[in-house]
């Protein structure tokens, strides 16, 4: 058994943990209802640090709170809806912090309203605003060029 290995099943052995393999997507809502905070443990490879994790803004969608490594695209949200960890131990910590949170309304309408505002169909309509010689901000034609 390998040392990674170990230390899945012992995650997987802790009281407030429930692994429950693959599942459709289609399930995904139900789970989410459930969980209390979502986790981004993405490890600083290259390839991490040029991605975009986008279950950060679907757990925030669903009004869950939120720990992510630290990564370039987590620190270009530029919000505090994100616990962002910096080691393993961190992480852990920024978790156990979030569970004794209380989920109150007021603070999942936040995340959800947070998350509505990089949803695709404003990503959309700003490339459409952009290809439209329009300025997404207020609506007014760009100079034209001379």
């Amino acid at each position: 058994m390998t040392r990674l290995q170990r230390r899945f099943g012992a995650l997987r052995r802790r009281p407030n943990v429930r692994w429950v393999g693959p599942k459709p997507f289609d399930a995904l809502p139900g789970y989410l209802r459930l969980i209390d905070v979502g986790i981004v443990p993405y490890t600083g490879s290259a390839f991490n640090r040029s991605s975009f994790p986008l279950k950060t803004l679907e757990y925030l969608a669903a009004g869950r709170a939120v720990v992510a490594t630290d990564l370039p695209a987590i620190r270009w949200l530029a919000t505090d809806l994100v616990c962002i960890a910096a080691g393993p131990a961190s992480f852990a910590d920024q978790v156990d912090r979030l569970l004794a949170q209380p989920r109150t309304p007021a603070v999942l309408a936040c995340r959800q309203a947070f998350a509505a505002r990089h949803s695709w169909a404003l990503r959309a309509a700003e490339i459409h605003a952009g290809i439209a010689g329009l300025s997404p901000a207020c609506g007014l034609r760009a100079p034209a060029a001379e």
